[in-house]
């Protein structure tokens, strides 16, 4: 056989699904004023816009400076129901009294051991990417059933 060339056979089972993917994504591109419009194109348009969301919130995390708006007050206020106070008016942050209902300090408290006592502030944003995509997931695949 010579160099660079291949013997032709028939196609592996990625090649093929390749073929067809590509084949449905240029019907689309064609088709570009409809797929905001027709159902069939709803699985398309999400996954396009989970890749998209998944790549700017990872960029943000990384790239966008923290900024602190809650997390330590939060954190203080966890560690004031880890130290046993239970007491709604001795629970205080930096921006305030605790107004949040014992669900929040117990999902904050799931956090405040994940990141190191608060310490580890990306870790927290990792966390809440991850909760956010999930949601956003969620969301477009219940979208997709009512289609």
């Amino acid at each position: 056989m010579a160099a660079g060339l291949r013997k032709r056979g028939r196609a592996g089972p990625a090649a093929r699904a390749a073929g067809l993917c590509g084949q449905w994504l240029r019907r689309a591109w064609q088709e570009r004023r409809l797929l905001l419009l027709e159902p069939r194109y709803t699985l398309l348009v999400a996954a396009c816009l989970c890749l998209a969301e998944v790549g700017i919130t990872f960029w943000v995390i990384h790239r966008v400076a923290y900024t602190e708006i809650d997390w330590k007050a939060y954190m203080a206020q966890v560690e004031g129901v880890i130290n046993g106070t239970y007491d709604y008016t001795q629970l205080q942050g930096d921006t305030g009294p605790l107004v949040y209902p014992a669900g929040f300090v117990y999902i904050f408290m799931g956090l405040y051991y994940a990141t190191g006592q608060g310490t580890d502030i990306r870790m927290a944003q990792h966390i809440f990417a991850v909760l956010y995509l999930a949601t956003l997931l969620l969301v477009f695949l219940i979208y997709h059933q009512t289609c």
